[in-house]
């Protein structure tokens, strides 16, 4: 692809920038003592991420064994690509107080229409808090449509699931449940919700079933609701009319490196270098010689695991 449709930072970069307001939602769930409120906490943090995510350019495909660090606020990130097929990126991060810490591997693979791009974002996903809360995270696909003509839409859809794997609680959330389908597009276009919009509920986790391959997961219609959750990602976040969430009222952090770069950064990518200096020929070439690079070493490890194989 021409470097000119890329963003100017890495996929890890894009991650980490996402966290920009975890430090302030976390550090709250961490002091939660109530098990409820702690779950309220979690969620505004993931759908948090959703706000600050939608960007329209590339970011850059890291490359394998490639890095990302830095600092928000008191949260120290890392990240690692350990796989390129399907892409596979590793994370660990903490804050100065070890009330917290964000762990796992997020597998995304894309797929596309005549119009359209859907990424499902699979893997593992956990928070473990100070005193051995476990929580896991299950994301929504997104959907982007008007890739070639037409409207650009970037939207969330399906569900979000948030666990918390202690005390058997899962926040259960359904975005743009009043989206008009296929046929009824014929006939109308309006729909009773803006397309941001979700509704969802806190329920005891037996009575949901959890797909590890997208996220087409289910709830027990008849389950018992603790808490219930309305909001539109873009805007704002309530539980039983109470709002926890406003996007005008927190201002985000910045990202600060950490001491001196590894190696292994992807802010020492040449390519990228070149087209943080509006130099897009130079960074057309370097990111093709990376590309030529990878496609080398592949061969090699496929060509190695084929002869170990045989003996």
């Amino acid at each position: 692809l021409p470097v000119f449709l890329f963003d100017k930072r890495t996929m890890h970069e894009v991650f980490c920038y996402e966290h920009r307001g975890a430090p302030f939602y976390l550090s709250r769930a961490a002091l939660a003592t109530d098990n409820l409120e702690r779950m309220k906490w979690v969620i505004v943090y993931v759908i948090s991420q959703f706000y600050i995510s939608t960007i329209q350019s590339k970011p850059f495909n890291p490359i394998l064994g490639e890095t990302f660090q830095c600092k928000i606020g008191d949260l120290n990130m890392y990240t690692e690509q350990t796989a390129n097929h399907p892409i596979t990126s590793n994370f660990y991060a903490f804050d100065d107080n070890h009330n917290y810490k964000i762990y796992g591997y997020i597998i995304t693979t894309a797929s596309t229409g005549a119009n359209t791009i859907t990424a499902i974002k699979t893997g593992k996903y956990h928070i473990t808090f100070k005193d051995g809360t476990e929580y896991a995270i299950y994301l929504p696909t997104v959907l982007i449509k008007g890739i070639t003509i037409g409207k650009r839409l970037f939207n969330y859809i399906q569900k979000l699931v948030v666990v918390d794997e202690t005390n058997k609680k899962c926040g259960y959330v359904e975005f743009n449940p009043d989206q008009v389908g296929f046929l009824k597009s014929w006939f109308t276009s309006k729909q009773a919700s803006f397309p941001d919009s979700f509704i969802g509920k806190v329920v005891n986790l037996e009575d949901v079933t959890i797909s590890t391959k997208n996220s087409e997961h289910k709830v027990n219609d008849k389950a018992m609701s603790f808490l219930n959750i309305k909001g539109q990602w873009a805007s704002h976040i309530t539980f039983d009319e109470d709002e926890y969430w406003d996007k005008e009222d927190y201002s985000l952090l910045n990202i600060n490196e950490v001491g001196d770069k590894c190696p292994s950064d992807g802010r020492n990518r040449l390519d990228l270098q070149a087209l943080i200096k509006n130099v897009e020929e130079t960074s057309q070439k370097e990111k093709e010689k990376l590309e030529v690079l990878q496609r080398a070493d592949r061969k090699l490890r496929a060509n190695y695991a084929k002869e170990h194989q045989k003996k």
